[in-house]
């Protein structure tokens, strides 16, 4: 992929087929889909949800980036007590690409997104082959998926993309609100629904108990860091 030397002026992304985006976040119409694996974008995450491109800044701020470094210190505890792929792995802002049954009339994933966490079951894992696993947007549905809310990231943006990936076979969902103290699950089979934020166990990731107080917590002592 291509830039421009101002990700926010008047330059743009070119995607691998040519079609061509402002570099600056936003949704944009993108027709037909455009194999986002095909890109090599450090500046910006691309989802896109048919007809559209969505931009995303890559960088976080420091509040949401001390959630992600919070989520990745418990699941470095859970790795380090159930082992490296003993029950599955679990990746961190890696692509999905798939394709609802509604036929849109154009080839292509329709669906290629990136959530914030994915629990991919040893099952599914070993059925992908080498190449396969090496690519920006795999082609497999994750078990479990975990999203934060952002500033730009909403409850209905988030709760949007997971519905998408549980009509398509993810088996559990969450939408984590921090600052709302809320969360928001959704499992196959069962209607979605709000909780308050407390620790939330997978039926489909073994021994992993996201602790979402403890999240909450450091977020707090951060900002009483920061003055805010």
């Amino acid at each position: 992929m291509e830039n421009g030397e101002d990700i926010y002026g008047a330059e743009e992304l070119i995607l691998p087929s040519g079609q061509r985006v402002p570099a600056r976040p936003g949704r944009y119409r993108v027709t037909p889909p455009p194999n986002l694996s095909d890109t090599d974008e450090e500046l910006f995450i691309l989802e896109y949800d048919y007809p559209e491109l969505i931009v995303r800044d890559a960088a976080l701020r420091t509040l949401y980036n001390l959630e992600q470094m919070q989520v990745q210190s418990q699941l470095g505890q859970w790795q380090h007590d159930h082992g490296q792929e003993a029950h599955g792995v679990v990746l961190s802002r890696c692509g999905y690409a798939f394709s609802l049954s509604i036929d849109y009339g154009a080839s292509g994933y329709h669906q290629q997104f990136v959530p914030d966490f994915a629990f991919i079951d040893a099952a599914s894992w070993s059925r992908l082959s080498d190449d396969e696993k090496n690519v920006t947007y795999l082609q497999c549905m994750p078990a479990v998926i975990v999203q934060f809310t952002t500033d730009v990231n909403t409850m209905g943006d988030l709760q949007n993309k997971v519905t998408k990936f549980v009509e398509a076979g993810t088996r559990e969902g969450v939408v984590v609100d921090i600052s709302g103290q809320r969360v928001w699950i959704y499992n196959r089979g069962e209607q979605p629904h709000f909780e308050p934020l407390a620790a939330i166990e997978f039926d489909s990731w073994p021994g992993f108990t996201l602790d979402c107080v403890a999240i909450l917590q450091e977020r707090e002592q951060e900002r009483r860091r920061l003055g805010l």
